[in-house]
């Protein structure tokens, strides 16, 4: 999913992420869920489909594993740093 997200918005995939990275990590922060499963609650009970469900479950995956695009600074409050060997 990342790497069509990747593909479609360009340029504007790394402010992208990191809007809905920032709604995500709050809400996750807030009701002690990992981001993962907020996204998820969030595309269920929204109905979500197409670049919307896209674009918000890419976003759930950068805040877990950031990719090349965002590793140069922090994506909401996590760590630049990624494991070594990680793929993106």
């Amino acid at each position: 999913m990342r790497a069509k997200a990747k593909r479609l918005l360009g340029e504007k995939y790394k402010t992208q992420m990191e809007e809905l990275g920032r709604i995500l990590k709050m809400t996750s922060d807030r009701d002690g869920k990992p981001a993962i499963a907020i996204a998820a609650d969030v595309c269920k009970k929204r109905g979500l489909i197409g670049m919307d469900l896209l674009l918000v479950m890419a976003a759930a995956v950068e805040l877990t594993e950031p990719s090349n695009v965002l590793a140069q600074g922090r994506v909401a409050g996590l760590p630049a740093e990624r494991p070594s060997g990680a793929e993106c």
